[in-house]
Parts: C-alpha cells; sequence; structure tokens
C-alpha cells in the first residue's frame, strides 16, 4: 500500500511486477519542491482483507501510525523501515510527529536502513544493532550489458550531473567545482541532466557567467528507463549533495562503470565510496580537495581503475534479488 503514486519531481513508471498495490485515497499537500505529505483513509481494512504475517511500515506518516495502531491491535510485528536520516528531525520541527515516532519506534520488532547513517539513525533512536538490518539500494533501471558499456575514453562527457539543480543538492557547488577544473583545463565536456524547461534560461546564464556554457549540455529530466545511456555517457558523477538520504545516482553511476566523486551526506557514500579521496566533505571546506581529486580521476588510469573496481566490488549486491532476499531474511528475524 502506498499514499502516493509518484514521488515529488519523479517520474517513476507504474509498477507491474508480481505484487498487487493500492494508492490510499486522500488528500495530498505540497510541503516544498520535494516533499509532500498524505492525509489518507486508513489502511486497516485493506490490511485486514491481506492478514499479513508482518507489516513494513516505510516512514511516520498519519497512514503509517495507523497501520502500526492496527498491527499492535492484531498482535502482527511490524519493521520501520526510514532514512531520513539527513535532515529529518531539522525539517519536522513537531513535537506531535516526534511523540508518534518515538512510540513506533519502541514497538517495532526490527528496522531496515539503507546505509550506515541511516543505521547509526536508528540506534540513536534506540533501536539495538541486533534488530536492524542495513538493506542497500539498487538502480531505478536495468543495468547496460557489458558490451553496451562505452569504454572511458569512449565516453564523451567528463563531468556528469544527473539530480534537481537545486542548492539542497549541491548544484551551487558543482558548478563551483566544474569551473575551477575548466579554468585548469582538466574537463572539455559537461552534461547535466534534471533540468526543466522552466529553469533552462536561468541555469544557462549561470553556466555563461562561469564560462561553461560553451562546453556543457543540458537535458531534461528523464525517467528511470532512459538513464542508464546516459550515465554510460560520463567518465565521471559528482555530486557534492547538502543531503541526500539515499544517493540512488550514486550507485546507478556504478552499475554503468562511471566513477563517482560524492560528499559525506550522501547516504551510500559512507558504504560505497573512499572517505578523503571519493567521498569528501562539502565545500567550501577543502574545495581544493575536490579539484584535485577528480583532477587525479580523470589523468590517472592507475588510480582511477583502482577506484572503479572498488566501487564495483562495494555494489555487486544491490541487485533486486539479494535485496528481496535479505529484506525476506529481515522479516523472519522480526517474526522470530
Amino acid at each position: 500500500m502506498r499514499t502516493h503514486k509518484t514521488e515529488p519531481q519523479r517520474d517513476w513508471p507504474d509498477q507491474t511486477g508480481p505484487f498487487s498495490q493500492i494508492i490510499l485515497p486522500g488528500i495530498k499537500l505540497a510541503l516544498s519542491e520535494n516533499r509532500s505529505i498524505a492525509i489518507t483513509s486508513s489502511p486497516a481494512r485493506h490490511l485486514s482483507q491481506f492478514a499479513p504475517d508482518i507489516v513494513i511500515v516505510s516512514g511516520f506518516g498519519w497512514a503509517m501510525w495507523q497501520a502500526h495502531h492496527w498491527c499492535r491491535a492484531q498482535n502482527i510485528p511490524y519493521i520501520v523501515r526510514f532514512d531520513g536520516w539527513a535532515q529529518s528531525d531539522a525539517a519536522f520541527k513537531n513535537p506531535l510527529r516526534a511523540k508518534m515516532r518515538c512510540i513506533m519506534i519502541s514497538h517495532a520488532k526490527g528496522a531496515i536502513a539503507a546505509s550506515a547513517p541511516g543505521k547509526q539513525w536508528f540506534l540513536d533512536h534506540g533501536i539495538t544493532a541486533d534488530k536492524i538490518s542495513v538493506i542497500p539500494i539498487a538502480p531505478s533501471f536495468a543495468p547496460l550489458s557489458r558490451e553496451a558499456l562505452p569504454d572511458f575514453d569512449q565516453r564523451p562527457y567528463d563531468l556528469l550531473w544527473c539530480a534537481r539543480p537545486t542548492a539542497q543538492k549541491g548544484f551551487d557547488h558543482f558548478l563551483s567545482i566544474a569551473s575551477a577544473l575548466s579554468r585548469q583545463h582538466a574537463i572539455s565536456r559537461i552534461c547535466i541532466v534534471g533540468v526543466p524547461a522552466r529553469n533552462a534560461t536561468a541555469i544557462q546564464a549561470k553556466l555563461t557567467a562561469l564560462r561553461l556554457g560553451g562546453i556543457t549540455t543540458l537535458l531534461a529530466p528523464m525517467p528511470p528507463h532512459k538513464l542508464a545511456p546516459v550515465y554510460a555517457s560520463a567518465r565521471l558523477l559528482l555530486l557534492p549533495s547538502l543531503n541526500d538520504a539515499y544517493g540512488v545516482a550514486v550507485v546507478e553511476a556504478m552499475v554503468c562503470d562511471t566513477i563517482v566523486v560524492a560528499s559525506d551526506q550522501v547516504g551510500v557514500a559512507r558504504d560505497v565510496l573512499v572517505a578523503g579521496e571519493t567521498m569528501l566533505p562539502l565545500p567550501p571546506l577543502g574545495m581544493e580537495n575536490w579539484v584535485t581529486s577528480i583532477k587525479r580521476l580523470l589523468a590517472d588510469p592507475t588510480y582511477r581503475n583502482r577506484h572503479l573496481s572498488l566501487q564495483k566490488q562495494a555494489i555487486v549486491r544491490n541487485t533486486p534479488r539479494n535485496i528481496a532476499q535479505q529484506t525476506w531474511q529481515a522479516c523472519r528475524a522480526a517474526i522470530g
């Protein structure tokens, strides 16, 4: 059961797997460019019809509160899945929500996080380590075949941005780093993916001011099934995000053999990147480290291949089958 058919600013395709799904009717209220709240009917009737052995509650919204309440009344165990560690507490300064969250966590039989920071969030909120499963995220598309992946030297773009072009995602930092790399003749082609038509003129003006306009290609937001060739067209994905709880783009780039450099505020970064080399503190602290690291990755084949190998190894289990198996094991453990 879901409260939304899709996420704000996400173009997910309709899911057609071997399962049923219900979009709970109700009111959806936008809170910001990428956040909304849903006031929905109770999922209790659907849960009763399905008669689950265990329930996974994703987040701490009103529908999740009602689901948790039903589970407790029916003596059915539930697991909390949540990865809003990055700025969740700061964004939701709501004492009622904090109380609801505290109650839900205290009665949960387990927790599922997608990354090391997510696990730490659960530990900080009172769930013991033996009840927490860290289950990674998978790319939102089927990976390209090995034959379809271009070699490093065949890729037309040196630098790739693939996200919403907002300050919170780190877009301003991306532009500053790209400008420094361009001035030092370390890059000659940039691709920026995810630019809505309404923002294209303003972003083009920024690029022109930084003398990046002539070397940059702007592409509109794309649905997931069209992203793999875009990732595979670039040598390096740069994501200096201020708060990216999951970091899906990091994993998606890696399955396309695209080297990744990201901030330590990207959830998956601590699990798949190397601190001080491909995972760095946010600029402006250590801005020169970002430039130096990217220059070396682009110019030094031995250094780059070492990190490509490390990144491939880090995501070898980020497949739907493995994730389903790990989720199944988490459910078995919670049922006991």
